[in-house]
């Protein structure tokens, strides 16, 4: 597995791989931390035939979320006066390169976490060119599968999580069912900073909200739409696919209860994960 130099970030927001790599000759399995998709490079240091797997989630609840997680604006309106001014978000990034969190001053950030603004060379301008979204959307797809033909989607959908992790563990990943359990660890919402969670007032805010995300929208609809056809194909060949979504559900419920007294210690659970991460990459043993 490729490691972050800094146990976070491999290069994002900007270019994968960062720092600290050494030269790419197909030497991990793995690539699993921040960055930001680009697959000439990724495949460079991955071994052959590797898979893309990414989660979507529905753009409007994912601004939310990164509003009220980094806490970079003083208030929505803030956030909709600002975003629609950025025209290049590589400028912007120099701009705020003293804080980790200004990347987040973006729009469409699902988007670019998938290369869409290196895609685009950097601009917004793109954000809203119908043309120029499909032959991203077209580029992604030929690299994150989903197609209903061959019963496999690499997209996890968020709000179809549970289902989105049988179909991936059915599809030729040699996986179990309960390889697939989970926990949410910040269902509670609010962030790692302690503050109320804040929405767009309905209305004008949050349409105008909804109306900076074209390209997020874009991305989230078309694999939705996939997920939902190949599903269906796959319950309609295999039907004890449902035994395994029961299966799963029940195993999450039983891990859920287990751990919700220990929800409010998310902080530490992020601590000891980057302790986890440290100790591997050193080569220790637990």
């Amino acid at each position: 597995m490729i490691f972050p130099w800094n146990n976070i970030l491999l290069g994002w927001p900007h270019k994968f791989p960062g720092q600290g790599h050494g030269h790419p000759h197909h030497q991990y399995d793995v690539i699993d931390n921040h960055a930001v998709m680009n697959v000439e490079d990724m495949q460079a240091y991955l071994k052959p035939n590797a898979r893309f797997l990414t989660i979507l989630r529905e753009p409007f609840s994912r601004m939310v979320s990164n509003f009220n997680y980094n806490i970079i604006f003083h208030s929505w309106a803030h956030e909709m006066a600002v975003l629609p001014t950025v025209t290049n978000i590589h400028a912007n990034f120099a701009k705020n390169s003293e804080s980790i969190h200004e990347p987040y001053n973006l729009i469409n950030s699902m988007a670019h976490d998938l290369g869409w603004y290196q895609f685009v060379g950097g601009v917004t301008s793109y954000n809203h060119d119908a043309q120029k979204v499909d032959e991203f959307i077209e580029h992604l797809s030929q690299h994150i599968i989903c197609e209903p033909a061959r019963l496999r989607c690499d997209a996890l959908i968020l709000e179809r999580l549970d289902e989105s992790l049988v179909l991936f563990a059915s599809a030729g990943t040699n996986l179990s069912v309960v390889e697939m359990v989970y926990t949410s660890m910040k269902s509670a919402g609010g962030s790692h900073y302690s503050h109320a969670k804040t929405y767009p007032q309905p209305g004008h805010e949050e349409q105008t909200a909804r109306s900076l995300l074209t390209v997020d929208y874009a991305i989230y609809n078309h694999y939705y739409s996939r997920f939902n056809a190949t599903w269906a194909a796959a319950i309609a060949a295999r039907p004890s696919l449902l035994d395994d979504l029961a299966t799963l559900k029940c195993c999450c419920r039983i891990v859920g209860a287990y751990t919700e007294p220990y929800k409010h210690q998310q902080r530490a659970f992020f601590t000891d994960s980057m302790e986890y991460t440290k100790r591997l990459k050193n080569g220790q043993h637990f």
